[in-house]
């Protein structure tokens, strides 16, 4: 399987609160994160194609469109690419081995 991501992820475990439009947040653990999009665990469902709102330390709330959501995981694409600065700083203290996050 080819993975047709733009942006290349990182493995994180930033804890935050996700929600989709028009809801309550929930608890949610990013386990990856690019410029471009994320994965998070999370036990409330989501529907692909719906949008979300994600709260990210050192960024605030972004939008994302929600591409996929399983198993207690969702993927999603911000609708604007997250400024590197920030990105980076999120990453930093954020970052962990793939095997531990």
């Amino acid at each position: 399987m080819v993975d047709a991501r733009r942006h290349p992820r990182t493995a994180v475990a930033v804890e935050t609160v996700l929600r989709a439009l028009g809801t309550h947040g929930h608890p949610a653990v990013v386990r990856d994160l690019s410029s471009g999009g994320f994965m998070a665990e999370t036990d409330q469902q989501f529907i692909p194609g719906e949008t979300a709102r994600l709260q990210l330390p050192e960024i605030g709330y972004v939008s994302a469109r929600v591409i996929w959501s399983t198993g207690g995981k969702v993927g999603g694409a911000f609708d604007q690419p997250l400024k590197s600065g920030p990105l980076a700083r999120l990453i930093s203290i954020g970052t962990c081995e793939p095997a531990a996050c």
